[in-house]
């Protein structure tokens, strides 16, 4: 599983243990109505609208490269903030509105979701689609689940500001390079 934006995010909240659990599950839930949709016909609207599929996925590196941006910054002035005491100030309507934008402004959610789920469920009989959403939908709640759980048990060891400058250069240059890649397919 490549670490992107939104299973970064996922597993900064569960190092912060701030809402991670319910971030895990709003993620889950989100890749459960995109794979629904996916499998059940929208995934051939964006297939067959090319400007509207390029125009998403443009909108989406650009969140990408600002969300990368962020993090090489702090990690290049040294400036990490503690992160223990920073982020629990989120109350969940902000941690919630986040978690939606890291979700849905991620252009990889839509390819994965929509894109290659809806191709292979194009496939399959239509007895075997509910199956096939069953078995996504599980995928997905186990790894978000799996990265906010983990974050939570390894934050004595990640919520120092070292480690955190080192997963901030990680992850913004993550950003840079899931972009470039995007835009030398889209181009």
């Amino acid at each position: 599983m490549p670490i992107g934006m939104q299973n970064a995010f996922v597993l900064n909240q569960g190092i912060m243990r701030s809402h991670h659990y319910l971030v895990a599950g709003l993620c889950a839930l989100i890749d459960l109505l995109l794979v629904s949709m996916a499998v059940y016909g929208v995934g051939y609207v964006f297939t067959a609208q090319p400007l509207l599929q390029k125009g998403l996925m443009l909108l989406g590196c650009a969140y990408m490269l600002i969300y990368g941006s962020k993090c090489l910054h702090r990690c290049i002035i040294g400036h990490t903030p503690d992160r223990a005491t920073t982020f629990h100030q989120k109350s969940r309507r902000q941690t919630v509105l986040t978690t939606l934008s890291v979700t849905l402004f991620n252009p990889h959610v839509y390819l994965d979701t929509l894109i290659i789920w809806g191709g292979y469920a194009a496939a399959l009989h239509s007895n075997s689609r509910s199956l096939f959403v069953a078995g996504g939908a599980s995928a997905s709640f186990c790894w978000f689940f799996f990265l906010a759980i983990g974050g939570a048990y390894l934050s004595p060891w990640l919520n120092n500001r070292r480690c955190q400058q080192v997963l901030d250069a990680f992850i913004g240059l993550s950003m840079f390079v899931l972009t470039s890649q995007l835009l030398q397919t889209l181009f």
